[in-house]
């Protein structure tokens, strides 16, 4: 076995995670570390409707006491999850008076309205500071990453938060800053103080306990993202981690589970590369976490063995834990799926056992038959295990995209405490499949009219499927087209078999298709491929999108394998506009075909489309030859770095750009007209982000947390050129779709 020294995780911003599951650090403005001693202020706020419940010696109790507290302390909770790695230190102040009711900070929206300042969190947060000052508080010994900024301020206030029961003119526990509602950061010690968190004093018994929601919120400090759903359709990873619905434990939080440990550095990593029979002792008896990689980059699985033990003594079941985690996934777990989904998924799902889906189906968050082998006795897990009607339901060692992974866990036992089980890898060709699965890998487009990739009238082409078979082996395959005003509107093609599970086959010789001289206005159509079995007991029907004609726009996808495409295709078509999309893979387009089109939206990778700098020096030729053609052009580019007084600079409107260490949170400039002055929580997995430095007469259209401009407009006399320095990804998709249309605006569109 081999230990693994890195995770290569991309980088949060409510979340700022780093390439490195070594003890987290964080850079530009760190979060707290994650490992050695870390000292909090906590500032204790009561209403004049609303006084506090706890006293300051109960209060320090609940967070600071070590072993002495009923039910564990904050300090308790942190010092045994993370393996004796984090001793949680610091003082209690308060009971300070609000100068407003509770109802007042709330407003009826929980207190979360930037624009209703006074009347939010942010308000009440300031007269927490305020008051500690005038007692004389050092601000300065809660700098905990010695970056200049207190990075370890609590504010709870009394009674219970809106978070229990919903009411909305109570305040909702969260991290949050006060540059991000209405107010500007406080100076004081000499040390900034701008991210805070809010926690309510009391349970939804009334009692004052706030053990939970603290190490929840707690844990934003840390760096680490929500993995419930703030979709609310689902249950994420459930009341596995303490991010999730884990804070609500049995009377105390349960222990975060193996992504969140490994990722902090609080668990041992060791990555099973070798066939054999291990054994795992569970997590409360520091307990290693296992890896098993895929042959898909970051995407693997993770184990690990739970008991109902220490802080998870509440814990409804016992034994081996699966997670699949999926690093590209850019918004934590706000999309559930169940079966294949290759595009929209959780960044880390709980494979549950027993097959139910229950966490997706928002049915429960969480019961022993989520385990191995746990009260449904799942003694493997492979290729086929968790079948259901539904492709791929339930626990799969399949991959998002529906391949087999080949990874074969067999004879999971639990004994006493220790879990343990014989792993077998590269095992393509399972004897576990019982099921026939032929589907639809990749399409592609060739032999086409003048090869400059678009389909418009009169032109021909192949279309050429790639069938995968991903269940027992098959004989002949029969492929039918429907592709309704393209001529032929059907067509067939037979394939001679037999086809091996895991083996993927070029259709052969593909289906001739050509576009009416008469077609209309570009448009998106819909071709739907059958793929069945000569023999009739298998049939599955796909669908095929293409863009027929030259629509006004293209999308440039050089991103590196960042996966924006999908995000920037969404949001187009929620504006109203269909694009052609142009994927780079080893040659830049001739600028000829981009001339084609009106707007080029054009996403770049993080500092790197190959090496280097995501804008090489070709690159920033070619765009600054499309602008100087009057083209238009939208650059999406995450880190963009661009010296003083570059050409594509000046065309862009921009002095310089240097890459900077992400945002946590954007807003609009006043009279930028894209929803003006909206300030909006940017919550990504991935956080490469620029500050522009915009010449005379360029727009700034949106601005990060510190002031930086982030999205600049420039315009001359034949066309406009906008810039955004921050991939936008993980913004909510009305505020991503309703930004994007303004910019598309600005742009003529």
């Amino acid at each position: 076995m081999k230990l693994s020294k890195a995770f290569s995780l991309l980088a949060v911003v409510l979340a700022p995670w780093l390439l490195s599951f070594a003890p987290h650090q964080t850079i530009g403005s760190p979060f707290l570390p994650s490992c050695g001693k870390v000292n909090l202020l906590v500032l204790l706020v009561s209403f004049p409707d609303q006084p506090g419940k706890a006293s300051l010696e109960e209060a320090e109790q609940m967070i600071f006491s070590r072993g002495r507290r009923t039910g564990g302390s904050v300090a308790d909770y942190f010092f045994e999850v993370s393996g004796g790695r984090v001793e949680i230190t610091g003082k209690v102040l308060g009971w300070f008076s609000a100068a407003q009711p509770e109802a007042y900070y709330a407003n009826y929206a929980f207190g979360h309205q930037a624009e209703a300042y006074p009347r939010n969190s942010g308000r009440l947060v300031e007269e927490a500071v305020e008051a500690a000052r005038k007692l004389g508080e050092d601000f300065a010994t809660f700098d905990n990453s010695q970056s200049g900024s207190v990075d370890g301020l609590v504010v709870v206030f009394a009674g219970p938060g809106g978070n229990l029961g919903g009411r909305k003119d109570r305040l909702w526990p969260w991290l949050s800053y006060l540059s991000m509602n209405g107010s500007r950061p406080v100076l004081a010690g000499g040390k900034k103080i701008d991210r805070y968190i809010l926690v309510g004093e009391q349970n939804a018994r009334g009692e004052p306990n706030f053990v939970m929601p603290f190490c929840h919120e707690l844990g934003h400090l840390f760096g680490l993202p929500d993995l419930y759903d703030w979709s609310s359709g689902s249950f994420g990873v459930g009341k596995f981690d303490l991010m999730g619905a884990g804070l609500y434990g049995g009377g105390k939080p349960f222990w975060p589970s193996a992504w969140t440990r490994a990722y902090l550095g609080w668990s041992e990593l060791r990555e099973l590369d070798t066939d054999g029979r291990y054994q795992l002792a569970p997590a409360e008896k520091n307990g290693p976490v296992f890896k098993i990689p895929t042959f898909v980059p970051q995407e693997y699985f993770l184990l690990e063995n739970r008991a109902p033990m220490g802080m998870d003594a509440g814990l409804f079941g016992k034994g081996l834990v699966i997670y699949h985690v999926d690093e590209k996934v850019l918004t934590a777990n706000d999309r559930a799926c169940i079966g294949y989904c290759p595009e929209h998924h959780y960044l880390v799902a709980v494979e549950q056992a027993d097959g139910s889906n229950q966490l997706e189906r928002k049915q429960n968050s969480g019961d022993e038959g989520d385990f191995f082998p746990g009260t449904s006795r799942v003694r493997s897990f492979n290729d086929s295990t968790g079948m259901g009607e539904k492709y791929m339901e339930g626990a799969s060692a399949r991959l998002w995209n529906g391949e087999l992974s080949g990874i074969r866990l067999n004879r999971i036992k639990l004994r006493q405490d220790q879990a343990s089980f014989s792993l077998k890898l590269n095992q393509p060709k399972s004897p576990d499949l019982v099921t026939r699965e032929l589907r639809l890998y990749e399409f592609r487009i060739i032999d086409l009219g003048n090869g400059d990739s678009v389909l418009e009238p009169g032109e021909e082409f192949k279309l050429l499927p790639v069938v995968s078979n991903q269940g027992v082996k098959v004989g002949k395959v029969k492929l039918a087209l429907s592709a309704p005003g393209l001529w032929p509107e059907a067509a067939e093609i037979r394939l001679s078999g037999p086809l091996k599970p895991g083996q993927r086959i070029e259709a052969e010789p593909g289906f001739r298709l050509k576009v009416p001289e008469s077609w209309p206005e570009a448009k998106q159509l819909t071709l739907h491929l059958a793929i069945e079995t000569w023999l009739g007991n298998f049939r599955k029907d796909e669908k095929i999108e293409l863009v027929i004609g030259r629509p006004e726009i293209v999308l440039v996808v050089d991103d590196s394998g960042l996966g924006l495409k999908n995000y920037y295709r969404e949001s187009l078509w929620r504006a109203g506009k269909i694009c052609h999309t142009l994927e780079l893979k080893d040659s830049l387009p001739e600028p000829t075909l981009l001339e084609k089109f009106r707007l080029v939206i054009w996403l770049t990778g993080v500092r790197g489309a190959g090496q280097g700098q995501a804008l090489d020096e070709k690159r920033q030729e070619l765009l600054a030859a499309l602008l100087d053609e009057g083209k238009n052009l939208l650059l999406v580019s995450p880190g963009i770095s661009l010296p003083e007084n570059s050409e594509l600079g000046d065309r862009l409107g921009i002095i310089s750009a240097r890459f900077n260490d992400g945002v946590s949170a954007v807003r609009s400039e006043s009279g930028s007209g894209a929803a003006a002055g909206l300030a909006q929580f940017y919550f990504p997995a991935l956080n490469p982000s620029a500050v522009i430095q915009p010449a005379a007469g360029s727009a700034v259209l949106l601005r990060s947390l510190q002031n930086d401009p982030v999205a600049v407009f420039a315009k001359a006399d034949r066309r406009g050129a906008l810039t955004i320095a921050f991939p936008m990804e993980a913004l909510p998709e009305n505020t991503r779709a309703a930004w994007l249309k303004e910019f598309l605006s600005r742009l003529g569109f």
